[in-house]
């Protein structure tokens, strides 16, 4: 164990954790959009930043979900400089989605009101913060999505803006999504999944043998089956999680019966 000085407080913490992870466990808030707690630290949304104050009295700002603890340092999480440079990332956020609840709840959080840039073009609601390229490439291993063209254009994707074979229609990027410029709508045993109103893929959905309900894609039945995972869903008689439970509960009775 180490110890470190959180603003007022002295905490111990295990060598290696981010600054993020020992400032939450020990109640003290650091805003983030880029950050999950399934996936590596990015460092892109940089709302997470800190002062790390040196023994000589200098002071350098950091992303707290990349910088990890050492014994003796002093992080400052509140500075009247970090909350200016957090509410000046803010003003740029509002810019690309002024509509999304999360970005305006950071925005009255921060007295961010009006950004004083000048809007450049139509808002797309996304902010850029990369949990839906990470999640499909680095989670689900599928890399069905990525972020395309540059600057100001960029945006979410899938390759050469066609249909993406690799899409198993998991749904994990709109999960992760943190302004729901990314959603999904399921109708007619098709489930579709939409950035903003650009449609990204579409996957058939497959009801459950047991009550009926749509549960799952076809394509994530297959891919989890392929992969050999443990408790995978049998892709002959599929049964949602809830009919699973109601069978294993069964058959558990029946030997008590006896009795």
């Amino acid at each position: 164990m180490i110890s470190i000085q959180l603003n007022d407080l002295q905490v111990e913490c295990e060598q290696g954790r981010t600054i993020l992870e020992v400032a939450r466990a020990h109640g003290v808030e650091i805003p983030t959009l880029c950050h999950h707690p399934s996936l590596p630290p990015a460092g892109l949304c940089r709302l997470c930043i800190v002062e790390q104050e040196w023994p000589d009295g200098e002071r350098s700002v950091k992303s707290s979900c990349t910088l990890q603890a050492t014994d003796g340092m002093k992080i400052l999480t509140d500075t009247d400089r970090v909350h200016s440079l957090r509410a000046g990332v803010i003003e740029l956020l509002l810019l690309r989605a002024p509509h999304a609840t999360s970005i305006r709840d950071l925005a009255n959080l921060y007295g961010v009101e009006q950004p004083a840039l000048t809007q450049l073009q139509e808002p797309d609601g996304c902010v850029l913060c990369g949990l839906c390229v990470r999640t499909c490439e680095q989670s689900m291993a599928r890399e069905a999505i990525t972020c395309a063209q540059r600057s100001t254009g960029r945006s979410v994707a899938t390759a050469f803006h066609d249909r993406s074979e690799n899409c198993v229609g998991c749904g994990s990027c709109v999960n992760v999504c943190p302004t729901g410029v990314l959603h999904l709508e399921q109708q007619d045993g098709v489930r579709r999944i939409f950035w903003n109103d650009q449609l990204l893929n579409e996957t058939e959905l497959v009801p459950c043998e047991d009550c009926g309900d749509e549960f799952t894609t076809r394509q994530l039945l297959d891919w989890t089956a392929q992969r050999g995972k443990p408790n995978a869903v049998d892709t002959e008689h599929p049964v949602c999680p809830a009919c699973a439970r109601q069978r294993q509960a069964r058959r558990m009775a029946r030997p008590l019966a006896r009795y």
